[in-house]
């Protein structure tokens, strides 16, 4: 009888279990039988780009506890904190077009045996519209989006956002400025830009005008925004006013007031300007934009405040308020310079030259004095004040009195008055004398000059030791302590604001001037330091009352000498 071969296999199967069970065979009854790894990695899933999913595969078989790992392209994000467990999640990735990614579910045994299944991740593309921002500049003393004629209008439109962009590159890819209502503006201006610049028009009457913005992102998404701007008339142009700061200054100072009105508008001209202040300081004219006014007198520091207002021809208005300090006065130890005319590049004039500040003639004594705000002991020119002593140093009243001496009561020192008429006085003006001093001489004392006839003094002696020693002798206004002045006595008595020489008041200095001479030099105390050879300065000092110039002569040369003294 023939035997099918499965029927044969069947019986071999069974007796082999009847020998086993007979406790016959080997002892293959204690090895363990291992199953094959079978691995279940899930449903295919289906996502939108950056959502979320949860893999939740699973495993049978294998030998001992198994772990697992899931594999997938680079850009998908998977957390599995626990490989012992099948669990994980996973964030789809970005993308621009519908696109399938294998995940990999391994499981490993601990005998190393392997098996894997692998699942479809669809990512679909999800594109958020950008978001267009339109940012324009405000002009200051307007409303918002309110813009006078001419003026700059920068739209910018760089700050649109995109929250999905696909790379690291700019998130907006285009820009495209239209306008879409109000008069054309952006004639010659590419409008591809995100930012643009325009200028308003000059227009008699407002206007609005709407501009839309369009941008597109990396996705070629697209999405706009319009801005609707007022665009001012002429008549609506602000205007400006620009004013200088005022400087501090004491009273009967002047206050220079500079002050400039402009418009955006071209025919806002012409301006007109009207001044007002707080104080009872006179402006010279409140109409004009550039002028001066006199500080008050006052007994302590106060604020001035001065007030333009300029209007243009459409009458609009704007006003600036200027403050500055006013000091008291101060009690002098020093002349001014007597300068009160003021200079300009052609010419000399009275009246103040806003186009040339800080001239000297606005400041100090001398403007003061013509503010009429100084109180003088005796009498001068300008803010110089001095007094006229008899020969025994008093005081004379009256001016048409012989007076010998001066006393100057700003710096109260007594000065010498020279004489024209008697050659044989000590005071008679035309001596000259050479530089001799045994003091402090700079190691070179000057020139004795014995037996000179440029003088008059009785040791025929013509230096300036000599003749202060004969002048103290016979004490002039009874003073005994007579004495060469330091160069800036000497220079306190120059009056610089005298357009011919001498270079002092003649009615108190009077004879000084030498006629047809190009110089009329005095000697001063100060030996100079230009003109030193070997330690020794051969040269000292001296002032040029015709031009009131301060240089440095040899002490050996015959010049002027007016002699000084302290005063009381």
């Amino acid at each position: 009888m023939i035997v099918k071969p499965h029927y044969f296999s069947v019986i071999l199967v069974l007796a082999s279990l009847c020998l086993s069970a007979c406790g016959g065979g080997s002892d293959s009854a204690n090895t363990p039988i291992t199953k094959a790894i079978i691995v279940n990695a899930g449903n295919n899933i289906t996502l939108n780009e950056n959502e979320s999913a949860n893999l939740l595969g699973g495993s049978s078989g294998g030998q001992g506890a198994v772990t697992y790992k899931w594999q997938a392209n680079s850009a998908i994000q998977i957390t599995h904190a626990d490989t012992s467990v099948s669990n994980a999640t996973l964030v789809a990735p970005s993308t621009t077009q519908v696109t399938e990614y294998p995940i990999v579910l391994l499981v490993t045994d601990t005998a190393g045996t392997q098996q894997s299944d692998t699942i479809i991740l669809t990512v679909n593309p999800v594109n958020e519209l950008p978001t267009a921002v339109v940012q324009v500049n405000q002009i200051s003393g307007y409303p918002i989006n309110q813009f006078p004629v001419t003026a700059q209008i920068i739209l910018n439109g760089s700050s649109s956002t995109d929250v999905d962009p696909q790379t690291n590159d700019a998130v907006i890819t285009n820009y495209l400025w239209q306008q879409i209502a109000g008069p054309a503006l952006l004639a010659g201006i590419d409008t591809t830009q995100s930012v643009i610049t325009l200028t308003s028009p000059i227009l008699n009457e407002a206007a609005q005008v709407m501009f839309r913005l369009t941008v597109t992102d990396q996705e070629q998404a697209i999405s706009s925004t319009d801005l609707s701007l007022t665009l001012l008339s002429q008549r609506q142009t602000n205007v400006q006013v620009n004013a200088k700061a005022i400087r501090s200054v004491f009273s009967g100072e002047l206050v220079v007031l500079s002050a400039e009105a402009t418009s955006l508008a071209p025919d806002a001209s012409p301006f007109t300007a009207l001044w007002s202040n707080n104080a009872t300081a006179q402006i010279s004219d409140v109409t004009a934009f550039d002028t001066v006014a006199t500080s008050p007198l006052v007994a302590e520091s106060q604020t001035l405040s001065y007030t333009i207002s300029a209007t243009d021809s459409f009458r609009n208005s704007k006003s600036v308020q200027l403050e500055a300090q006013v000091f008291a006065p101060v009690v002098r130890v020093f002349n001014d310079t007597g300068s009160v005319s003021f200079a300009n590049a052609n010419s000399i004039s009275n009246t103040h030259q806003i186009d040339y500040p800080g001239q000297d003639a606005s400041y100090g004594a001398d403007r003061q004095t013509a503010s009429g705000q100084v109180i003088k002991v005796g009498e001068g020119e300008q803010g110089f004040d001095f007094t006229r002593l008899d020969n025994n140093g008093d005081t004379l009243e009256s001016p048409n009195n012989t007076f010998s001496c001066v006393r100057d009561n700003i710096t109260a020192l007594v000065w010498q008055v020279k004489e024209d008429q008697d050659i044989t006085s000590i005071n008679y003006v035309d001596q000259e004398f050479t530089w001799y001093v045994e003091g402090d001489n700079g190691n070179f004392a000057g020139d004795l000059n014995a037996a000179s006839t440029s003088c008059n003094v009785q040791s025929q002696a013509c230096n300036t030791q000599a003749y202060i020693d004969q002048v103290n002798t016979q004490g002039l206004c009874g003073f005994y302590d007579w004495r060469l002045p330091t160069p800036n006595e000497l220079q306190s008595i120059i009056h610089y604001g005298k357009l011919s020489p001498p270079m002092v008041d003649s009615v108190f200095f009077r004879n000084l001037a030498k006629v047809n001479e190009p110089n009329n030099w005095y000697w001063t105390s100060q030996t100079s330091a230009d003109g030193v050879n070997n330690d020794i300065a051969y040269n000292a000092w001296a002032y040029d009352l015709q031009s009131g110039n301060d240089g440095f002569l040899l002490k050996t040369s015959e010049q002027g000498v007016i002699l000084v003294r302290a005063g009381r």
